[in-house]
């Protein structure tokens, strides 16, 4: 705070698997497959920070492998799909959002809820569209259907 003169977010660390769900729908929402952040390295915080999003020249981009669907137990992808959707109803989404969560043993921990990812075609929410099966151009159809839906 004094540093820099303007107020400070201090959050902890979570360790953890860093898990991403893609939501799409308004009144009967889908989850889409689940994607997981593995980390190639040792040393903490494993954070998708800007280089690991994108400087692909860096080490960061390199050890930062997303991997969709991720293997995970029925009973852990249960619970991550319920706790994702209950934030995307909770903050009122609509259309589409990722909800991004680390799982520590069996602990979930919602880490944001952002209502508007980017979509574009190498991102993670692109990614688990892929692995749903629908192709972009269907998905950008999708949304304009529900803000036409909405205006109706």
């Amino acid at each position: 705070h004094a540093q820099y003169g303007q107020p400070a977010l201090v959050e902890e660390y979570i360790d953890g698997r860093e898990l991403n769900v893609a939501i799409l729908g308004n009144a009967s929402p889908r989850i889409l497959p689940i994607s997981e952040i593995l980390f190639d390295f040792d040393q903490e915080p494993k954070i998708v920070g800007y280089s690991a999003k994108w400087l692909k020249e860096t080490e960061e981009y390199e050890k930062t492998n997303p991997v969709c669907p991720a293997v995970l137990e029925e009973a852990a992808k249960n619970k991550v799909e319920r706790v994702a959707l209950y934030a995307y109803l909770a903050v009122c989404c609509r259309d589409y959002a990722r909800v991004d969560m680390r799982l520590r043993d069996d602990m979930l921990f919602v880490l944001e809820v952002n209502a508007n990812p980017d979509i574009s075609h190498e991102t993670g929410f692109a990614r688990s569209l892929r692995a749903a099966g629908i192709p972009y151009e269907e998905f950008i159809r999708q949304i304009v259907f529900f803000a036409l839906e909405r205006a109706q």
